[in-house]
């Protein structure tokens, strides 16, 4: 299962004053086709995802031109 979670940001750092979230329980899918799901779920449009961190089992990416992060994490 892929938790998604998105948030705003504070300073650079998650703030979660909100937060929207989903899941996706196929395992299999490239992080490419991860980001388009979310893409197509929170209505991103075009806007450009920076990924800032990588630990393996956690990504982070960042809203170029907002104060907004998108965290995907693995749960296995």
């Amino acid at each position: 299962m892929i938790k998604i979670e998105m948030t705003d940001t504070f300073g650079g750092d998650a703030n979660y004053s909100w937060v929207k979230r989903m899941k996706i329980e196929d395992d299999k899918l490239t992080n490419r086709q991860i980001l388009k799901k979310i893409r197509d779920e929170f209505e991103l449009g075009k806007t450009k995802l920076v990924k800032v961190l990588d630990t393996g089992d956690m990504l982070r990416y960042d809203l170029s031109g907002y104060c907004q992060c998108i965290f995907i994490m693995w749960e296995y």
